[in-house]
């Protein structure tokens, strides 16, 4: 698992300042929590790190991720939706997974 100098956690991106980068950047502040933000070319370079268990987690498009959800690959923790998604239906929005407003 890759961490920081400092031994901080890690979390993988499509790259420095996609969406996924920077809102996983608000939701770390939204929950008082820190990671060092590593920047993938892509999203699917990174997921390859999350599924190799190289970095821990990573905020994805479902489109990419999707194919690694159905095999067992990856966990998904919440969606980033107001409502759940259909293909996910067990899946709690980050809402429903007690992250404040």
């Amino acid at each position: 698992m890759i961490k920081h100098r400092d031994g901080q956690l890690s979390y993988a991106s499509s790259g420095a300042a996609t969406p996924h980068h920077l809102f996983m950047a608000m939701l770390l502040k939204m929950i008082g929590a820190s990671a060092q933000h590593v920047p993938y070319r892509g999203s699917a370079a990174a997921l390859a790190d999350v599924i190799a268990g190289h970095i821990p987690f990573m905020i994805i498009d479902l489109a990419v991720a999707l194919p690694a959800i159905h095999d067992g690959k990856v966990k998904v923790v919440a969606v980033t939706s107001s409502t759940r998604i259909k293909a996910l239906p067990d899946v709690p929005t980050i809402a429903e997974a007690g992250v404040p407003p």
